[in-house]
Order: C-alpha cells, then structure tokens, then sequence
C-alpha cells in the first residue's frame, strides 16, 4: 500500500493516512455444466413426474371422452371414484349416451352406448351399493345372444335384455322395430324373443 498525505481534521499538522485497501473479487465458484445425455432426460423425466403425477394425468384423461348430458347428469349421482372408473372404459373419439339404469334384484344395470367412425358398441356396468363393475362390451351388435354367457342369473339376464329392448323401442318407434322384426333375415336370440314378446311385440 502507498501512503498518501491528507490534513487530519484536528488541528493544521499533516498526518499520515494509508488508505483503505483495496482488496479483489472473490474468484467465482466454477459452474457445473450439465451435459445432454441420459442424465439430462432422467432429470426431466423426475421433474416432469413432480409436477404431473400420474394419477393426475390418468384423471384428466379419463374426463376426456364426449357424453351427452343425461349420461353425465348419470355419472355425477356417482361418487367421484366410480365416475372416473366408468369413464375409463369409454374410446376417446367416440360420443357416448346413457341407456338405463334398470333394478334387478339389489343391483342396478346400466349401458353405455358408444357411437364412432370406426367404433360402435355397448358397454354394460352393473351397480351394486357402492361398487360399479364393468361386465361386457358388445361390439356392433346387440346384446342379446351373449348375456347368458356372462355369468348372470337368468333373472339379471332377462332384466338386462328388456333393458335393451325397451331402448330398441324408444329410440326406433314400435311400428319400426315390429316391421324390422317381420323382415329379419336371421333368426332372434332365445333371450330376444322373451324380451320383445313381454314387451308386446308379435316374433315370429
């Protein structure tokens, strides 16, 4: 250090003031550079995870298929598990409607009617208490001809087959589905004869 000479504020004689000193900049810790690699992909993965568990991500996807408003008005009497349960099964692309609930016994029934481009089909859910439980998905046919070949009592079977019949009513007209039934090249299902002829209509 060089010493300077300055007046001292007491009195007229010159001191000697060294100055301050003047020290340099702490040197910079080095900085670790992350390199590209399957290093950098876990991390991006682990915090990707943080932020999106999921869980989460299965419950915002399985919001995501189309339903009319009387299937979700449905699905929101139930609590917010099974919802989530029914929706899991429903194809994305597709629109989906309600067909039912029917009571047979302590269980409750219910088809969910999904209509796509390249997809048609009914799925049947059964309720009973407080658990929902997906039992089949018939595929671009009615349901008639495998009911009995999945494991329900001839009662539910019946049940569920009215179920569908009483849908085949409404949504073609009486008039409709007597004359389909006049005209149809095949021969009716067991269970599908039982259902229409309970229902009213004439099976040959």
């Amino acid at each position: 250090m060089i010493p300077s000479t300055q007046r001292c504020q007491t009195g007229g004689r010159r001191c000697r003031v060294s100055p301050a000193p003047v020290y340099g900049r702490k040197p910079s810790p080095p900085r670790h550079r992350i390199k590209n690699g399957p290093g950098l992909a876990a991390a991006t993965l682990t915090v990707l995870l943080l932020l999106h568990p999921p869980a989460v991500e299965s419950r915002r996807a399985a919001m995501t298929p189309f339903v009319t408003e009387r299937l979700a008005h449905f699905l929101n009497t139930l609590p917010e598990g099974k919802q989530l349960f029914v929706r899991s099964y429903l194809a994305f692309d597709c629109t989906h409607d309600l067909v039912g609930p029917s009571a047979c016994g302590n269980c409750n029934y219910f088809f969910v009617v999904e209509r796509g481009n390249e997809r048609r089909g009914n799925l049947l859910f059964r309720i009973s208490g407080n658990d929902v439980r997906f039992l089949r998905y018939f595929s671009f046919s009615a349901p008639y001809a495998e009911l009995p070949c999945i494991g329900l009592s001839e009662e539910e079977a019946l049940c569920v087959a009215l179920l569908w019949a009483e849908h085949e009513i409404s949504s073609q007209g009486r008039e409709t589905l007597q004359a389909t039934i006049a005209n149809r090249q095949f021969p009716l299902a067991p269970l599908q004869k039982t259902a229409y002829r309970l229902l009213g209509l004439s099976c040959p």
